[in-house]
């Protein structure tokens, strides 16, 4: 009867390791986007700290008064991040990551790369600077996104959103404007 019940439970665990087994990759996510969420999320955090410190926007609130807000929170911003510099998000790990989904997204609905970076400059004004951490995005750079792509990209929330310009990928704080990091050849 011992060796009977020792082999049950052998059998048991064996079904518990294997269904255990069978399930972990599904729900792991690489440790280099749990850490892309962590600092997306701590970034968010100073946002919205630095926007309640900030007069809030009233229904009569007019353009003028939003474009103070938004250099408002981007100085703010700016001077709490004054060391930010690409790679802080946008990681060596991550990078590899996303330029995998970009890839992938896009011959799956049977684009070339080159397709989409040509799109994207169609709409540059050559005269707008260049992206830069911590500086404020230059919307006549031009403002992509795919929707292809961006299916593939980890969710971000309403404070940020991710922009082509060319083959970077930025992502961007839309309340201020303001360049959070830069990935660097998204598009290869």
């Amino acid at each position: 009867m011992t060796g009977r019940i020792l082999a049950l439970k052998v059998t048991g665990l064996l079904l518990l390791f294997g269904v255990a087994a069978l399930a972990a990759p599904h729900d792991e996510q690489p440790a280099s986007l749990q850490q892309f969420k962590t600092s997306i999320h701590q970034y968010v955090q100073l946002h919205r700290q630095i926007e309640e410190q900030l007069p809030p926007l009233g229904p009569q609130s007019d353009a003028q008064d939003i474009i103070e807000s938004s250099n408002a929170m981007a100085t703010a911003l700016q001077i709490a991040r004054a060391g930010a510099h690409e790679g802080d998000l946008f990681t060596q790990e991550v990078g590899v990551l996303l330029r995998a989904r970009v890839t992938d997204a896009l011959i799956a609905r049977g684009f070339l790369p080159e397709e989409m970076v040509a799109a994207t400059l169609d709409e540059v004004d050559e005269d707008a600077p260049r992206p830069i951490v911590n500086g404020r995005f230059p919307w006549r750079r031009g403002a992509a996104m795919w929707s292809s792509v961006l299916a593939v990209l980890p969710p971000l929330p309403q404070e940020l959103q991710y922009r082509f310009v060319g083959r970077d990928l930025v992502l961007v704080d839309t309340h201020a404007d303001l360049v959070v990091d830069i990935l660097r050849n998204a598009v290869r």
